[in-house]
């Protein structure tokens, strides 16, 4: 491919790592690569010839916030070429199929998916289920299945792909009946401590739903726009964020957080949205 345009959303650093290790591979075969966060202000580049889609499995379906833009893109995206790259701790739960229906009603064909694997950033899950607190991932392993599929994608003719419909997918049916806010639901009564907060922004800059504003000096948060996808707690540089329930140890730092934040501090941001 000569040129691509990776549309990204990462709440914790998982995906953002993904999308590192996806663009240096287009970088390295001589693509023209372009990052466009879904929540940028600033008009995407629509002109290349691929889409390359990197979003979280949340709410065991694709995240609200992507499925969301890729339904506001113009009508001249009609007969592109789309990748996608899914980051989620488990199963991806019959994510592509999903993206390719949503895909095909703007008129793009779903070319490849590629799953990476990464650690828990649900705090609910965190504290309660010990097992999915894999903080090393996505790890280098995962990162080089992303490369590695990116590679086979630029090397090969793209062309649209099949995916099954799995009736029995017990989370596919969950994720199909679940409000897209339940997740949010484990957080009502969280706290904002001003006195800890640098009003640094990257809460409510890479908040999906828009549900943190701010108001001069004040952060607010609407519990019944809020998702639950945790960024809030788990990016917060000076833990200002709290909720009754769970404690700093159930938060997630992962790996790739400094460098989410870096991303969104070097973008700018205006109004709550990174430009």
């Amino acid at each position: 491919m000569r040129s691509a345009t990776i549309f990204w959303q990462s709440q914790s650093g998982n995906t953002f790592g993904c999308v590192q290790a996806a663009a240096g591979e287009l970088s390295r075969a001589g693509t023209e690569v372009h990052l466009h966060h879904i929540l940028s202000q600033l008009p995407p580049r629509l002109d290349t010839e691929v889409y390359i889609f990197a979003f979280p499995v949340f709410n065991f379906k694709p995240a609200s916030a992507m499925r969301d833009f890729i339904k506001g893109l113009p009508e001249k995206v009609k007969g592109k070429k789309a990748l996608i790259i899914v980051s989620c701790t488990g199963l991806w739960s019959g994510t592509p199929y999903t993206l390719k229906k949503i895909l095909k009603e703007k008129g793009l064909d779903l070319c490849g998916a590629v799953l990476a694997r990464g650690s828990e950033s649900y705090i609910l899950l965190r504290k309660y289920v010990k097992l999915l607190n894999n903080n090393g991932q996505p790890d280098e392993k995962q990162l080089q299945k992303v490369r590695e599929f990116i590679a086979r994608a630029n090397k090969g003719e793209l062309k649209p792909r099949f995916y099954m419909f799995n009736p029995f997918s017990l989370f596919y049916w969950l994720g199909r009946i679940s409000p897209d806010n339940a997740p949010g639901r484990a957080f009502f009564g969280r706290a904002w401590d001003r006195g800890k907060c640098t009003l640094c922004g990257y809460c409510y800059a890479l908040c999906p739903s828009g549900a943190i504003t701010r108001d001069g000096e004040i952060l607010k948060c609407e519990d019944n726009k809020c998702v639950g996808c945790c960024g809030c707690f788990n990016i917060c540089p000076a833990g200002a964020w709290t909720t009754p329930v769970y404690k700093a140890e159930n938060f997630y730092k992962g790996p790739y957080a400094k460098e989410l934040i870096k991303e969104a501090l070097l973008k700018g941001k205006e109004g709550g949205k990174i430009i």
